[in-house]
């Protein structure tokens, strides 16, 4: 016994040996970051394709959406992607100022939400359980949401996969729709490498990240909607200690280089329907497993200043168009919502054809909110005033500018739109606005290039301190200084609201500090200033070694570590951690290491017997 005990040495060490050579083989070779299960985006989210999703519901469930969409109640249904068929499928209505807007018109075109968990707990599509599909809602367009993506990507922000399906609903047309990924555990696991932390969608109380005190009580509006880890989040986040310590000046709870780049170009579209407007929403904060925070873009339908309306001069001044003084107004708007800037669509909607005007493309980089001030937004206030971030949001500015939001790069962007969408567009029985106000939008006097074209001569000149911007853009929905709003517009009782234009122009700003110079010149990459080699819309980031200094000085982005070629904090597409693949893999490494121990331990004790 004693030579067989001896003998078990051997195999023994070999197991260990093994098992550990298979956990460093995996960190060695990165498998932890494969996305094994989430290949959802192959599936869906293909930018350059046109997939169709058709639902298949009875008339009674269909009826129960149509007959009260603001319920937002899940009914059953099947859902076919490309040809691919899920049973037992969650499709509901989905939506705030969108959802009631269209449900006090003639209009049945809803934006809808497929979970796929609903009443299947197990099933997901390639590891996503939900998907969004965005009905374009005040976008003449059907473009803005799309190009504000692709431009995000382009700069490297951490954005939800997005793509066009036509969406068929009982074998009919129902309508061309924008398919956005839902910001859950998928998306962390797949963008972020863990699903560890938590995911907030802040709205209403809380939604402004001001400190308050140590309750999770007086944060209901954070707390309530939580994405991610929701059971554990009041007791383990660092969200409320975040707030205090931004209220304090620090930043260290922060990813301070991708809110940079969150502001920057949230301001450079002119995008007030978010945290730098009155409603303070259609944003993501991701905290990680170290209590850092990450702003992740949501919602942009109403970007390139399309959030417009009156009451949002933060001066108290007299609105012109409706003798209204907005100083008083730090209540709750008329029960009417404005007018999304521009006319009203047919049942009703409000919809947004006028992009270019002074007060959006002028709109000020040094105080970029809209119905409220710089101070009641603290996560904001302190991209602006710590002198780390700031620079890196001046900087984020320039290259936006320069290479990101121009003219030629939003041209070839939206004519690959037309190429793909055009057909559809006409086709499409709800849309809310023509094909020629789509076709408006490619190129042209009020176009999406053209808006891309003028803002950003606007950003450069402002960073070069030859102009002054405009405060309050887009005006915003009510507010004097400190007026919030509560993030849900009142109902419309089946009528028009007013119309209040797009005066918008606030004050002058007045600028803060000195502001980095751009040595008195627009960058020249080609003629008319426009980029020589616009980037293609898979999300890689354009060359911006040529852009000019400013004050002699550019922050410095070369040396920053790499996001799929892009600058940034470390990160790649297939950065999931893929636990289950890694588990399998160490349990068959495991299996084998035993399988040969056994092995090894037969052989030599059936030699030990002969040879006794």
């Amino acid at each position: 016994m004693k030579v067989r005990t001896r003998w078990l040495v051997v195999p023994i060490i070999l197991t260990v040996a093994v098992v550990i050579a298979a956990v460093y083989g995996l960190k060695y070779f990165n498998v932890e970051k494969s996305t094994a299960g989430y290949d959802y985006k192959e599936q869906l989210f293909k930018e350059d394709e046109l997939a169709v999703v058709e639902i298949t519901v009875s008339d009674s469930n269909w009826n129960k959406i149509l007959d009260n969409p603001t319920a937002e109640e899940y009914v059953e249904a099947k859902v076919t992607i490309n040809g691919e068929a899920y049973d037992n499928v969650g499709v509901r209505a989905k939506g705030n100022s969108s959802l009631s807007s269209v449900a006090n018109s003639d209009s049945e075109r809803y934006s809808l939400k497929v979970d796929f968990a609903q009443y299947d707990t197990n099933q997901t599509f390639y590891g996503l359980e939900k998907i969004n599909l965005n009905n374009n809602f005040s976008d003449t367009t059907q473009m803005k949401e799309f190009v504000s993506y692709e431009l995000m990507e382009q700069l490297g922000i951490v954005t939800p996969a997005h793509s066009y399906v036509k969406v068929l609903v009982n074998g009919e047309y129902y309508g061309l729709m924008l398919a956005v990924e839902e910001i859950g555990e998928a998306f962390a696991k797949t963008n972020f490498g863990s699903t560890e932390g938590f995911i907030f969608k802040p709205e209403g109380d809380g939604s402004d990240l001001a400190y308050k005190s140590d309750d999770t009580d007086d944060y209901a509006g954070i707390f309530d909607e939580v994405k991610m880890n929701k059971k554990t989040a009041e007791k383990n986040s660092n969200i409320i200690n975040m707030m205090k310590e931004i209220s304090e000046g620090d930043t260290s709870s922060v990813n301070i280089d991708e809110a940079a780049r969150y502001f920057a170009l949230n301001t450079a579209l002119v995008s007030m329907d978010s945290y730098q407007g009155s409603f303070k929403h259609n944003y993501y904060l991701y905290e990680d497993e170290n209590g850092q925070f990450s702003v992740i873009p949501w919602d942009y339908n109403m970007s390139f200043g399309g959030f417009g309306g009156g009451g949002g001069r933060p001066d108290g001044q007299v609105n012109a168009d409706t003798g209204q003084n907005n100083e008083a107004q730090t209540e709750e708007p008329t029960n009417n919502p404005p007018q999304i800037n521009g006319g009203m669509g047919g049942g009703g909607m409000m919809l947004n054809e006028t992009i270019i005007t002074e007060s959006n493309i002028n709109f000020s980089i040094t105080e970029p909110v809209s119905g409220t001030t710089v101070d009641a937004r603290p996560l904001l206030k302190i991209i602006l005033e710590n002198e780390e971030a700031r620079a890196l949001y001046d900087g984020y500015l320039e290259k936006i500018a320069a290479e990101i939001l121009t003219e030629q790069n939003v041209l070839a962007i939206t004519t690959k739109l037309q190429d793909l969408l055009q057909e559809a567009v006409e086709e499409d029985p709800s849309k809310f606005a023509t094909t020629e106000q789509f076709l408006a939008g490619v190129s042209g006097e009020q176009s999406l290039p053209e808006f891309a074209k003028q803002r950003s001569e606007s950003i450069l000149k402002q960073l070069a301190g030859e102009i002054e911007g405009v405060s309050g853009a887009g005006s915003g929905f009510g507010g004097a200084p400190g007026g919030e709003m509560n993030g849900e517009m009142s109902e419309m009782n089946g009528q028009a609201p007013p119309d209040f234009g797009n005066n918008g122009q606030g004050n002058a700003n007045q600028g803060r500090g000195n502001r980095p110079q751009i040595n008195g010149q627009l960058p020249a990459n080609g003629e008319n200033g426009a980029q020589d080699g616009p980037p293609e819309m898979n999300g890689e980031m354009p060359n911006f070694e040529d852009m000019p200094e400013m004050n002699g000085e550019m922050p410095n982005f070369e040396n920053m570590p790499q996001m799929n070629g892009m600058p940034g904090q470390p990160r790649t597409n297939d950065a999931a951690t893929g636990s289950s693949k890694q588990t399998i893999i160490i349990l068959a490494a495991s299996f084998a290491a035993v399988i040969i121990a056994i092995g090894a331990v037969v052989i030599l004790s059936r030699r030990k017997y002969k040879k006794g």
